[in-house]
């Protein structure tokens, strides 16, 4: 249930960082924390900790989440992330976090 307010909160982040930070900043910085608390999740032992750690895993995932669905939404009006040569509309990076936005809430 915790883990669930992860959602809204990195989506609101990712909302604001996007055009604050520039998305490829926003995007490495998403990754990285992803990264460390996906690290340290499996070893969390007390509930609570387990809880507060899955929150803040729960966030940069839907940070990414925002960012790259943004990304693909603005490809028309803002500046690209990759070269449309390097990316197909129907595939690419935000697949993953798509699929994380699909399994996420029903982990929780």
């Amino acid at each position: 249930m915790i883990m669930s307010f992860g959602a809204p909160i990195g989506a609101a982040i990712g909302a604001l960082t996007a055009d604050r930070l520039g998305r490829k900043p926003a995007i490495i910085t998403a990754s990285a924390a992803a990264i460390l608390f996906d690290c340290i999740y499996p070893f969390a032992k007390a509930p609570m900790v387990l809880m507060c750690v899955g929150l803040a895993l729960a966030i940069p995932i839907y940070v990414l989440v925002a960012l790259l669905c943004d990304h693909h939404s603005r490809s028309g009006r803002g500046p690209l992330l990759y070269t449309l040569q390097k990316h197909s509309p129907s595939v690419g990076p935000q697949a993953g976090p798509r699929g994380a936005g699909v399994i996420m809430p029903t982990l929780s």
